[in-house]
C-alpha cells in the first residue's frame, strides 16, 4: 500500500515538473513580440531616413539642412537675404521704332530730287546755298524732267535714267512748265551765273 502510494506521488510531480507553469512566458510568444519592436523601429528609422537624408529645401524662406547617410545633422544652411541693391526691377522691353520727324512721302521725294519742292514753292537764294554746280545743274534741269523731256547733254541724260519717276515723253514742250516753275528755272540759272558756274552748259559726260 505504501508502495503504490509513493508510485503515484512519483507520478503526480512528474507530471507537475513537465506541465508548464503558467507564470513561465512561452519562448515563441516573446520571440514574435522582438520581431514586432525591431520591425516597428525598422519602420520608424527608415521615415526619419526618408525624410531628413540629404538637403531638405522648402520654402524659399526657409533653411537648408545637410545630414549624413544615418540622418545626423551635418550643415544647416540659412538662405541668402536679397539686399536692396541686389533686387532688380526688369522693365518690360520696348520695341524701338525710328520716328520720321518728316511725313513718309516727303521723306521718299527728298530721296530723288535735289529739290522737290521747285514745282510748288517760289525758290529763294537761300534754297540754292550750298549746293555745287553740279547740283545746281541738275536741280534747274529736274524741273523739265517732271514732264519728260529728253536731254542732250550725257550727265543729264544719265543722271535721270536711273531715277525711277523719270520717263521720257516724245510728245514733251516747255510749255508743259507752269509760271511758277519756270520762274524757279530762271531764279536758278541766274545763280549759277552769280557763282561763275563751270558746269552750267558743259557736258561733264556720263558716270
Amino acid at each position: 500500500m505504501d508502495e503504490k502510494i509513493e508510485i503515484e506521488s512519483e507520478k503526480n510531480e512528474t507530471l507537475q515538473a513537465v506541465k508548464p507553469s503558467a507564470n513561465t512566458p512561452n519562448p515563441e510568444r516573446k520571440t514574435w513580440i522582438i520581431l514586432g519592436i525591431v520591425g516597428a523601429a525598422v519602420i520608424i528609422l527608415a521615415i526619419f531616413l526618408g525624410f531628413y537624408t540629404g538637403k531638405r529645401p522648402t520654402e524659399e524662406s526657409d533653411v537648408v539642412i545637410n545630414t549624413d547617410n544615418s540622418g545626423k545633422v551635418t550643415d544647416i544652411v540659412k538662405p541668402k537675404e536679397t539686399t536692396d541693391t541686389e533686387k532688380t526691377i526688369v522693365a518690360p522691353e520696348l520695341d524701338a521704332k525710328p520716328v520720321d520727324t518728316a511725313p513718309p512721302d516727303e521723306v521718299a521725294i527728298a530721296e530723288v530730287y535735289i529739290l522737290p519742292f521747285s514745282n510748288t514753292k517760289a525758290l529763294s537764294i537761300e534754297d540754292l546755298e550750298g549746293l555745287s554746280p553740279l547740283e545746281l545743274k541738275t536741280a534747274r534741269n529736274e524741273i523739265y524732267a517732271r514732264h519728260g523731256r529728253a536731254f542732250v547733254h550725257k550727265d543729264m541724260s544719265c543722271y535721270f535714267a536711273k531715277q525711277a519717276w523719270y520717263s521720257i515723253d516724245p510728245e514733251y514742250t516747255d510749255s508743259n512748265l507752269s509760271n511758277l516753275e519756270i520762274s524757279n528755272v530762271t531764279t536758278i540759272l541766274d545763280y549759277e551765273k552769280s557763282i561763275d558756274s563751270n558746269v552750267m552748259n558743259v557736258d561733264s559726260g556720263c558716270k
